[in-house]
Parts: structure tokens; C-alpha cells; sequence
């Protein structure tokens, strides 16, 4: 696969900014560490920070992308960042870019086992319950955050296929069943994918999460920890 050039994303940016009237276009990849877009504009300029994990898109991706962001400039663009995600979205991507949001998530012990508990013991219960597949953990990545996730049992990337738990669940007296029920909460969202409708989003994942059979006493032992999914 080829790599898009600086000089290349400048002149796709630099045709669709000229069919809006932007007469100074700029744009450049940047190394963040999600998907992530920004821009900077005045009345007839516009600079772009792009997510370098675009840079081996091909370019009718980033062509779409540009022309979104002129014509939405004045709009909320989180539906066309979902919808350009849906369109690169896949394991191949997730296995080449995966190692790489990796790298660049601070805190993350890059290890399924932790101090007391193994991530990967919960997938097999899973499993076993019939409430995930191996198709559903194709490519996943699982990992202990460090010191905790304000309040969070963790996140996950659906793009990256990532599942990071907080190591407050890595301990004796929490119980199986908990750490199952968040770990499993995470894969539901990967599962579920990406939306901009957060009604569709929020339904879809409570159908999920009701397969869980004690999912009402794993939110009780989570609320007293202090945290929630």
C-alpha cells in the first residue's frame, strides 16, 4: 500500500478548500494518538492536522475526507469521521496500525496478566457462556491500565481493537464475574461499532448487556468500587 505524500495531502486539501473559496490550504499528517482531526481557519484560510494513520489510506478516503471538512466546516463533523472510520475499518487495519496506537497509550501494562487476574481467563468464560465468539476477538488486544481510569472500568478502540481494563479489577477480592461483565462491556462496544446516532448506539449496546445474566450484581460491585462501565 502507498503512502500519501505531504506534498500530495496539501494538493488534495488545497482543491477542495478552492471550491469553497479558501485561497491558503495547509495540511500535514501528525502522529496523535486516536483518530483524530484538527483544523484551524480564518476567512479565506484553513490548516490541517491529520491523524497519520491516514497516511496509507488511499487517497479517495482523503479526498472524501477534505471535501467533508469544507462542506461541514460550520457543522458538527463527528458523522464524517465516523463515516470515513467505517470505510478504513477493518482487521487488516487494525493489525497494521494496532501496534502503533499501542506504543503511543501511555499508563498500559501491554500484558493480559496482571498482579491477581488474567484477561485473557475472562474471555474464556465468555466463551464458554456462549456470550462472545472467536470472531468477536479477532486481532483484540487486552491490557491492564495502570492506576486506575477516573471512575471508568476502562476503554476501548474500536478501530484499533483495543481493550484496556482498569487494574483497580486486578485483584483477589473482585470477584470473576465482575471483571467478566467490564470486559465484556468493552468487547459490546467493539462488537457495536461506529455511530453517530446514539440512540441506535445506547439500544444496541443494552441488548448486548442484557445477555449477561448478573449483570445487575456486577454494576452493584462496580458502583461500590466507584466505578462504571
Amino acid at each position: 500500500m502507498s503512502t500519501i505524500t505531504y506534498e500530495r495531502l496539501n494538493e488534495i486539501f488545497q482543491c477542495a478548500g478552492s471550491k469553497y473559496g479558501f485561497e491558503e490550504v495547509t495540511a500535514e499528517f501528525v502522529p496523535f494518538r486516536s483518530f483524530n482531526i484538527r483544523w484551524r481557519r480564518t476567512d479565506k484560510c484553513a490548516d490541517f492536522k491529520v491523524t497519520d494513520y491516514l497516511e496509507d489510506a488511499p487517497e479517495e478516503v482523503l479526498t472524501e475526507l477534505a471535501e467533508g471538512l469544507f462542506g461541514r466546516m460550520h457543522d458538527d463533523t463527528s458523522g464524517l469521521l465516523i463515516e470515513i472510520t467505517n470505510k478504513i475499518s477493518s482487521h487488516e487495519f487494525s493489525e497494521c496500525k494496532q501496534p502503533i496506537y499501542l506504543g503511543r497509550t501511555t499508563g498500559i501494562t501491554k500484558n493480559p496478566q496482571g498482579r491477581s487476574k488474567n484477561l485473557n481467563d475472562s474471555i474464556s468464560r465468555l466463551k464458554e457462556q456462549h456470550l462472545i465468539t472467536d470472531e468477536d476477538t479477532m486481532g483484540i488486544f487486552l491490557t491492564w491500565l495502570k492506576g486506575g481510569n477516573a471512575g471508568n472500568v476502562g476503554n476501548s478502540s474500536v478501530l484499533m481493537r483495543a481493550v484496556i481494563i482498569s487494574d483497580a479489577l486486578d485483584s483477589d477480592t473482585v470477584p470473576d464475574i465482575v471483571l467478566d461483565y467490564a470486559v465484556y462491556c468493552e468487547l459490546c462496544l467493539i462488537k457495536i461499532g461506529f455511530y453517530s446516532d446514539k440512540k441506535i448506539l445506547n439500544e444496541m449496546f443494552a441488548g448486548l448487556e442484557n445477555k449477561f445474566d448478573r449483570k445487575d450484581e456486577s454494576k452493584e460491585w462496580l458502583k461500590q468500587m466507584g466505578l462504571c462501565v
